[in-house]
């Protein structure tokens, strides 16, 4: 039950974020069960009763891991793992997302393992990384490129004029 709070706080809060434009988790999936009395369907989340003290967990995770629409998808099949999918805002900045993402999931699960995937977290890696090699390269390969023009032009001014021509061209 604390787990399941924890877990809905978190989707809640994910929700209300701008460059998320829906969070799913098990706390907020839908299920839907036959209504046998008068006949249709009844729609409600699947692990509602999680915040009642007196729930019976050994059923709920019966329940839960009959679902073959969530088993696998927002449950590992040996039930330790969860997964909360987050659909980006029309227009959001991947940046954005991913850092929102990391900050609400890490304050109310700071202790667990956690790991991260898709396109935003994928590209703000590779943002991320790049601009910590040019921080490094840069210096050398400005370095490497005044040397190698001042030993082809031996001149201060032929240097100057190709240095000056290139960032005209940039």
């Amino acid at each position: 039950a604390k787990f399941m709070r924890r877990l809905r706080k978190v989707t809640e809060k994910l929700n209300e974020e701008k460059s998320i434009g829906y969070a799913l988790s098990l706390a907020n999936v839908e299920d839907f069960q036959e209504d046998t009395e008068r006949g249709g369907m009844n729609v409600g989340r699947l692990v509602a009763e999680a915040d009642d003290p007196a729930y019976d967990k050994a059923a709920l995770a019966r329940r839960v891991m009959q679902k073959e629409q969530v088993v696998g998808n927002l449950i590992s099949r040996d039930g330790k793992a969860i997964l909360i999918l987050n659909f980006a805002a029309y227009g959001a900045n991947p940046r954005k997302l991913a850092a929102a993402v990391q900050r609400v999931v890490r304050a109310e699960f700071p202790q667990k393992k956690l790991y991260w995937g898709g396109a935003p977290f994928i590209s703000s890696y590779i943002y991320d990384i790049t601009e910590a090699d040019m921080r490094k390269l840069l210096p050398w390969a400005v370095v490497v490129i005044l040397l190698i023009v001042v030993f082809s032009f031996r001149d201060v001014i032929g240097t100057i004029l190709v240095l000056f021509s290139t960032s005209l061209g940039i």
